[in-house]
């Protein structure tokens, strides 16, 4: 298991995030690194009519934390922002019907810790995905995949799908955008 690759476990993490982290079979999910400021594991970026829209999980720890130690606000009602701007962006999606009740249920529970929250979230778009696979976490801090921060990592190229408001494609949009667009039948491309 040294050898194998270690993800950060991102907030509805990217397309690109999902494609790379499925084709490794021995990954693992990283939760020794330090929570950077401004990342995937905050931060998703989803589709909006004028520009892509950028939603935020509040940490109450400013400064350095461990992935595994940071703990949510809910001071705001970023909660209902989420879900609304994902309705509000997907609800025309032909998949989203199917997605909307399981968002809500995982984002309306109130969970202490970002890794929790990032976890709930992973596991229900395993499933979503039909990806019958486990989810390991890191035992120490090496192999990591530095995440860039818009969300498109340079070594993967997506496939274009039709995307809600955009005639091009855009990349390093949460996979939340693939499958209300696409439903399951994306992942077909990234796994064998």
């Amino acid at each position: 298991m040294t050898n194998a690759l270690s993800f950060p476990l991102g907030y509805m993490a990217p397309v690109e995030w999902y494609a790379m982290f499925l084709a490794r079979p021995g990954a693992t999910i990283q939760t020794h690194e330090t929570l950077p400021r401004q990342s995937i594991h905050t931060r998703c970026r989803i589709d909006g009519p004028q520009n892509t829209i950028l939603l935020s999980v509040p940490v109450n720890d400013k400064g350095r934390v461990k992935m595994n130690e940071a703990s949510i606000s809910y001071k705001t009602r970023w909660v209902e922002e989420h879900l609304h701007a994902l309705k509000s962006t997907y609800n025309n999606a032909p998949y989203f019907e199917f997605l909307e009740p399981d968002l809500e249920r995982i984002l309306q529970k109130k969970y202490d810790k970002l890794i929790d929250l990032n976890m709930a979230l992973h596991l229900q778009i395993m499933k979503w995905l039909r990806i019958d696979r486990d989810v390991t976490r890191s035992e120490s801090f090496q192999n990591y995949i530095d995440w860039p921060k818009n969300g498109a990592h340079p070594e993967i190229a997506i496939k274009p799908y039709p995307q809600i408001f955009r005639n091009d494609f855009t990349p390093g949009l949460s996979i939340i955008d693939a499958l209300a667009c696409e439903g399951a039948f994306i992942a077909r491309n990234w796994v064998s």
